[in-house]
């Protein structure tokens, strides 16, 4: 997984433990929050917990996230795509 990263132009993924693997490489990261599945959680509090930016090793210009509370799917993939 890490070394198709490093191949890739960018990798989206739900915030589900793949971005933690790739977090210091330079590869764009688009980082998508949903609701937690087992705990009372929304997307925007597991965004706040748990932002790829709170880690120090992480290149921020990297980093895309987005939050399912604020934005629809069809935004999302708007968002993404303005990047390629």
């Amino acid at each position: 997984v890490t070394y198709l990263a490093t191949l890739a132009k960018s990798v989206i993924s739900l915030r589900s433990g793949l971005p933690e693997v790739i977090s210091s490489h330079k590869t764009p990261k688009h980082v998508i929050y949903t609701p937690h599945k087992c705990n009372p959680i929304s997307a925007s509090e597991m965004m706040r917990n748990s932002s790829l930016n709170h880690y120090p090793m992480v290149d921020k210009n990297t980093v895309f996230e987005y939050n399912t509370d604020e934005l629809s799917e069809t935004q999302i993939i708007d968002e993404i795509m303005k990047g390629f």
